[in-house]
């Protein structure tokens, strides 16, 4: 009944056309796609969310950023997403843009510690509701959980990707890692990645999470609530 539909305005601009022309034609595709979103025959509330990308220069993540602001009838929230080590590279650059939309009561969530702990970046939890993926927190700074938990940041968890990443070979440092949330109260839930890309859909993830023993059923049912909780 609910879904969150993250996306990078400026890469659904002209590839053609230079920087300035595209970041004017961000407007306009977000509207398109919340044209798109409205399908009342379906009782699906879809919800905005716009991407600053590692990748991207800092002009047109902070359009991103003044896109969202301007246009908060169809924005519900951002996301830091692109390659760790870039937002790694970038950390003060993406502190900025959090800042902006913390203090604008804008809801945030990033792209952080999935692969290796070295991304881990708690100078970021200030501004966050949620962390996308966060894996490696548990794993190997359980020291930070306590804070996570007193401001009830949820964690993203998409355990198919860690296996098609080679992040994990198996899913026992996932048991691991869940087992320490539930062990500190962090909420975390379960998201899809990429669906277009890797095939997987929430019901998928659902099922390798009860299959794997990640959770029962009762943790599923926890699980979905802090889904609904934390959404934005």
């Amino acid at each position: 009944s609910l879904l969150e539909l993250r996306f990078c305005p400026y890469l659904r601009t002209d590839p053609s056309a230079d920087e300035e022309v595209r970041i004017t034609q961000m407007e306009s595709g977000v509207e398109a796609v919340a044209r798109a979103a409205k399908q009342p025959e379906f009782a699906v509330d879809i919800r905005l969310l716009l991407c600053v990308h590692s990748l991207l220069p800092q002009a047109v993540n902070q359009a991103t950023i003044d896109l969202a602001l301007r246009r908060r009838d169809l924005v519900r929230g951002i996301d830091v997403a692109g390659p760790e080590n870039r937002v790694t590279e970038r950390v003060s650059h993406f502190m900025d843009c959090l800042r902006r939309v913390a203090n604008a009561h804008l809801p945030a969530t990033a792209h952080v510690a999935e692969t290796h702990p070295r991304y881990i970046h708690s100078e970021l939890f200030p501004y966050l509701q949620r962390i996308g993926h966060g894996v490696q927190i548990p794993l190997h700074r359980p020291d930070l959980l306590t804070d996570l938990s007193r401001r009830r940041i949820c964690f993203e968890l998409c355990p198919s990707t860690y296996l098609q990443t080679g992040t994990f070979a198996d899913l026992q440092p996932v048991r691991e890692a869940i087992r320490r949330l539930d062990d500190a109260d962090v909420p975390y839930c379960f998201a899809t990645d990429n669906p277009a890309f890797n095939g997987r859909y929430l019901q998928a993830e659902h099922e390798m999470a009860l299959e794997y023993d990640l959770i029962n059923f009762q943790g599923l049912a926890r699980c979905q609530w802090n889904a609904f909780a934390h959404a934005f």
